[in-house]
């Protein structure tokens, strides 16, 4: 959750709180081959977060 908490202070200059993980999301048929046999696969993850203060900004 210190990630998420991070990011969203490094990307808008908010503060929150993580309350939840709501959702996790992938397509198992987009997988990633690279030509030194490396393979991965995408996962995003969805928060519900309450702010708790700082300043609209952007990065």
């Amino acid at each position: 959750m210190d990630t998420v908490v991070r990011e969203v202070k490094e990307e808008t200059g908010y503060d929150v709180e993580v309350e939840a993980l709501t959702g996790t999301y992938t397509n198992p048929r987009r997988v990633i081959a690279y030509d030194d046999g490396e393979v991965r696969q995408q996962i995003s993850l969805a928060f519900r977060a309450k702010l708790v203060g700082g300043e609209a900004r952007s990065s």
